[in-house]
């Protein structure tokens, strides 16, 4: 389930997530069995313990510019970068609430944050 769930993410980059970890760096991660297993058994006891570690709770907000020389707050949007790991559970986890809570999507309708084609 994993590996299904990574494959659907975007292309992985260098970029460091709020851990130090790098996409790339956890895409080579994933290609070991063995680090396959020990993140299936984190995952597993995330859902058993009904918890996230406070560590994959923290988000990066960056200011980017939306237009070039941007010079005032109104020229800049924020971007949110996220632990790469909660990104990869989140992948995982969704298909499964859909799947058990018998609703197309586990969000309120005005949440846009994980859905398709937006």
């Amino acid at each position: 389930m994993i590996d299904k769930a990574w494959k659907s993410m975007k292309n992985p980059t260098n970029t460091l997530d709020t851990l130090n970890i790098s996409p790339k760096m956890l895409d080579y991660c994933l290609r070991s069995d063995q680090f396959v297993s020990h993140l299936t058994n984190f995952l597993n006891n995330c859902i058993e313990s009904k918890s996230i570690p406070d560590q994959l709770k923290c988000s990066k907000v960056i200011p980017m510019p939306k237009i070039m020389n941007a010079s005032e707050p109104n020229d800049l949007r924020p971007i949110s970068i996220q632990p790469t790991i909660l990104k990869l559970f989140e992948k995982c986890i969704v298909p499964q609430l859909v799947s058990q809570s018998g609703t197309t999507s586990p969000q309120p309708k005005h949440t846009f944050s994980t859905l398709i084609n937006h």
